[in-house]
């Protein structure tokens, strides 16, 4: 008969599936636990398989001494390894050298039985929960456990004493003949039956409370919650200190010209400035209008006396007259309205 091996790693209270063998029909199961540091200063260690946490089977483990991590190994139930269903798998630790003992548990391995053979289940059963049923019949697991843990030692002092009992013989010369060949190896017995289940003992009193276990591994941040509604204001605070100010800015690109502002008011006037050059001569402007006549000026003073003109009478003889002066002046007023002219250019009456 072929033998199946499933490995299982104990951390604190976690139990994983690290290694198995095939699981096939008629094969004898075995189970091999490796325990971390948590498990220090629990000696006394048991397996637990059921398939009704009503009705579990413990197998005990050898005893461990403080910081050992070798493999605490056992068989699993055949009574347990037949038909379809799931069967699970935890271990459980005490130290009966405390008052009141202490106990830790781990959570336990799901395997999912069907026809053609074994499977682990990917999640797995929380021990404690389960354990809650196996705790009705915990009086019965303990003695269960220590029929087995006793019935182991005595067969080990059995073995001791025959073999101390051979060894005197042969070194009394209680065998004689020369040793006949070696035997051919025995085929590998098949698991004992299990034994049968005692009765549940009476509930026990309710045990003090255990040590704290050790802190687990932080797990994954959560998903950010909801935002909640917003608070009331709070008070104004007070006005902060002045801080230092900082580095001038880049020059900030010209913005759009503002509408005009108000006209100002009159400013006073400003020194005269310099006479510019002349100008050009412009072109020659239309004549004005006649302006009015203006008032008559002051009489001017009397002019110089002006040099004595020419006479009539020589100018007259100048212009070809031939008759003296007499005739000439005869003539002169003879003619109609012209006396009063004579006079008045020459001064001098006919």
């Amino acid at each position: 008969m072929a033998i199946s091996t499933i490995s299982f790693k104990v951390n604190g209270t976690a139990l994983t599936v690290v290694r198995s063998s095939p699981f096939t029909a008629g094969n004898d199961y075995r189970c091999a636990f490796t325990f971390n540091r948590d498990w220090d200063g629990y000696p006394a260690r048991v397996a637990t398989f059921w398939r009704d946490p009503d009705q579990p089977i413990i197998q005990p483990l050898k005893q461990f001494g403080a910081g050992q991590l070798e493999q605490g190994r056992c068989g699993i139930p055949a009574e347990l390894t037949g038909g379809e269903g799931v069967l699970y798998v935890g271990v459980f630790g005490m130290d009966d050298h405390e008052q009141p003992t202490r106990r830790l548990c781990s959570q336990a391995a799901a395997l999912k039985l069907a026809p053609g053979g074994w499977s682990v289940l990917p999640t797995a059963t929380t021990f404690i929960e389960a354990f809650k049923g196996m705790m009705k019949n915990y009086a019965g697991m303990v003695a269960q456990a220590n029929d087995r843990i006793a019935a182991a030692e005595t067969a080990a002092e059995n073995a001791d004493t025959a073999a101390s009992k051979l060894t005197g013989m042969a070194a009394n010369g209680d065998f004689t003949g020369p040793p006949g060949p070696a035997g051919p190896i025995g085929p590998v017995g098949g698991p004992g039956p299990a034994g049968v289940t005692g009765p549940a003992g009476v509930k026990g009193d309710k045990g003090d409370k255990g040590d704290a276990g050790p802190t687990g591994a932080v797990g994954p941040k959560g998903d950010p919650g909801n935002t909640g509604p917003a608070g009331p204001a709070g008070p104004k605070g007070d006005p902060g200190n002045t801080g230092a100010a900082g580095p001038a800015g880049p020059k900030g690109d010209p913005g759009n010209t503002g509408a005009a502002g108000p006209a100002g008011p009159k400013g006073d006037p400003g020194d005269a400035g310099a006479a510019g050059p002349a100008g050009s001569q412009g072109a020659k402007g239309d004549t004005g209008a006649k302006g009015d006549t203006g008032e008559p000026g002051p009489k001017g003073a009397p002019g110089a006396a002006g040099a004595a003109g020419e006479s009539a009478y020589t100018a007259a003889l100048a212009g070809g007259y031939a008759g003296g002066q007499p005739q000439f002046y005869a003539d002169l007023a003879a003619l109609d309205g012209l006396a009063d002219a004579i006079v008045s250019i020459t001064g001098v009456s006919a």
